[in-house]
């Protein structure tokens, strides 16, 4: 004889991910199966700890990151940006996650913000951005951003590899011709034949910022201070030189002070801040750069692009009228570049 039970409660620390041929961001997550085959036993709560990955989506998770931030089934959530408050010995990119599904609860999440000692606690609507913001001081520093300026530099990203190298691409040591040009990658430098570039072809003559294509921090753990950096390497390329699909080009123009204006904006705490917020991963893309608003980089711009990268973190406060609370936070979270 069949016999039905009834879950009150599910409480779980379900298995994180399956291997797919790699370690870390390359392993297929599976805790998601586990909150909906929850879901379907119709308890009362589910409180269960993952990684906070999903907060992103990609990977299998986009459906499940919809689902949870917009049922409004949420009633509680604590989210540790460094999963080594939970788990001490364990590196677990992006951090971790707790929360609390209540099937009567509607509304509202009160969200609980864990980092550098610090206990921040914010009632948020979850869908409020396209991209989740995880931590809640950076919420108000978008909304004051937005309502000055609403477009993003994400309108500059390239699409990923935009000229067709793989990232173990290393080209020739020496320049057999002129029809040569430099191509460099995570090993170096070397030379390619121009005929050898298949695509980005209305790329390879103008200035180009590029950028690793993943952030600077391992397992996208804080340093020891509980600050972060984000972008490694950093740089300008010439025209005649292209990349491999170890960099992201940002940023493209013919004009050569342009383009070192735009890569001292990214070097800016206030870029790289507004960076972070859609950062749950190691890896970089055109989508994580929706917060960071444009600027004029020419000469008539508001910002004065010739003074230090300090002294432009300071006009970026003043331009968007963020207070001493919000000021610090960024100061305190984000690493200068060297």
């Amino acid at each position: 004889m069949s016999e039905k039970f009834k879950f009150d409660v599910v409480i779980g620390n379900p298995p994180y991910q399956e291997e797919d041929g790699g370690a870390g961001s390359s392993s297929v997550p599976i805790y998601n199966k586990f909150m909906e085959e929850a879901v379907k036993l119709d308890p009362d709560y589910i409180s269960f700890i993952t990684p906070s990955k999903w907060f992103a989506g990609g990977k299998g998770l986009d459906n499940f990151r919809n689902y949870m931030l917009s049922s409004g089934k949420l009633a509680y959530m604590e989210d540790y940006v460094n999963a080594k408050e939970v788990f001490d010995n364990t590196s677990i990119g992006g951090g971790v996650s707790f929360y609390l599904w209540s099937k009567k609860h509607k509304g509202t999440t009160k969200f609980v913000s864990y980092h550098d000692g610090n206990r921040v606690v914010a009632d948020r609507d979850l869908t409020e951005f396209p991209i989740f913001v995880r931590y809640n001081e950076a919420v108000s520093i978008i909304h004051k951003v937005r309502n000055i300026d609403v477009k993003a530099v994400s309108e500059f990203v390239k699409p990923r590899n935009p000229f067709g190298f793989s990232s173990k691409e290393r080209g020739n040591d020496f320049k057999s011709d002129e029809n040569y040009i430099h191509l460099i990658s995570s090993g170096g430098e070397g030379y390619i034949p121009y005929s050898d570039i298949k695509s980005g072809i209305d790329l390879v003559e103008n200035y180009k910022v590029i950028i690793s294509k993943v952030t600077a921090e391992h397992a996208g753990e804080p340093d020891k201070k509980g600050m972060f950096k984000i972008v490694s390497t950093n740089r300008i390329l010439k025209p005649n030189e292209v990349n491999t699909d170890s960099y992201l080009v940002i940023y493209s123009n013919e004009n050569e002070q342009i383009t070192q204006n735009y890569l001292k904006y990214l070097q800016t705490k206030f870029y790289r801040v507004l960076l972070m917020q859609a950062v749950t991963s190691i890896n970089l893309s055109k989508d994580k750069f929706d917060f960071v608003p444009v600027q004029n980089f020419e000469e008539d711009s508001d910002i004065d692009w010739t003074k230090s990268i300090p002294e432009i973190d300071q006009q970026l406060y003043a331009k968007y009228g963020l207070d001493e609370h919000e000021i610090a936070f960024i100061e305190e979270k984000v690493k200068a570049m060297e």
